[in-house]
């Protein structure tokens, strides 16, 4: 292993090389894979990783991945092994995480043009750590760009809110509200 990844906009990592900022630079051209975050791993058990920094707590929707693969019509399709993503708080990925996709030492869906969107499960937080290995072809780990969509959870709230008091003011006299697992339950 290299030195680690450490960039601009908050990316760090294990990798042995590339430019930290084209992680999440909006280019998914496969063609990039030698200038965006790259290393070796011989085995699925080995990791690289790449951690990337939100700037403050989001509910995070989705995690969209892009790994090398040949282009179209290429026939290069690859699969990649030991593929994981976790979203955290904190930052320090030591238990408290929470993990919303991993492939153990499995191979992962194939890599493509529309990447590989993993569900998010609305988990709040402002670190997201994506994990990969080797190909099936190679030793190679190439992280050409991820993707996170989510909500700020104070303009969700405020907005939850909002649409909470609009409904109450709607009710009639005598309804029975009850909060049950954080959604509310309207009773006539």
């Amino acid at each position: 292993m290299g030195p680690g990844f450490t960039g601009a906009d908050g990316i760090v990592g294990n990798g042995d090389e590339g430019d930290a900022a084209l992680f999440v630079d909006g280019n998914r051209d496969a063609s990039t894979w030698n200038l965006t975050l790259n290393g070796g791993s011989a085995s699925c058990d080995a990791t690289l990783y790449v951690t990337v920094d939100l700037g403050q707590n989001f509910i995070v929707d989705s995690v969209t991945l892009w790994s090398y693969w040949g282009g179209v019509g290429t026939g290069d399709v690859r699969r990649y092994c030991g593929e994981k993503v976790a979203i955290s708080e904190t930052g320090a990925f030591a238990g408290e995480e929470v993990v919303i996709y991993d492939t153990g030492t499995a191979y992962g869906p194939p890599s493509g043009a529309s990447g590989h969107t993993v569900d998010g499960a609305q988990t709040l937080g402002r670190y997201v750590r994506r994990w990969s290995s080797r190909s099936e072809v190679n030793v190679g780990v190439h992280f050409i760009e991820t993707k996170v969509m989510g909500r700020d959870p104070s303009v969700y709230a405020q907005a939850q809110t909002s649409s909470l008091v609009s409904t109450l003011e709607s009710l009639a006299p005598g309804t029975v509200i009850s909060a049950v697992d954080g959604d509310y339950e309207y009773t006539m």
